[in-house]
């Protein structure tokens, strides 16, 4: 049995290819919620897993850009916090990586 931990190579691979499993699934998604706002629906939609149901709702927000400069420019108004992305990217395709034993030294004498 093999208990040795993934290495960090191994991790980023990993979360990138979660990562692009997750961002197709936000676009069928998004295709599906589109296709159903269309349908315009006046009550809840069942099929046969699942209920959905649109709601509509408001919030008040404060539109920043109408603020007077002053308050911009005032720190007494913000806050600074501090947060930690993960950026995952895929890298271009190419061959496989060699390993150490294929490669092959040629020194000039």
């Amino acid at each position: 049995m093999n208990r040795s931990h993934p290495t960090p190579r191994d991790l980023a691979d990993a979360l990138g290819a979660v990562r692009e499993d997750i961002k197709a699934l936000k676009q069928r998604e998004a295709e599906l919620r589109t296709a159903l706002l269309d349908a315009r629906s006046n009550g809840p939609v069942a099929g046969s897993r699942f209920v959905v149901t649109v709601r509509e709702s408001s919030r008040r927000s404060i539109d920043m850009d109408a603020l007077p400069d002053a308050i911009h420019r005032d720190d007494r108004y913000w806050k600074i916090s501090t947060t930690r992305t993960v950026v995952t990217k895929p890298l271009p395709r190419q061959g496989p990586v060699p390993q150490e034993e294929d490669i092959e030294l040629i020194e000039p004498w």
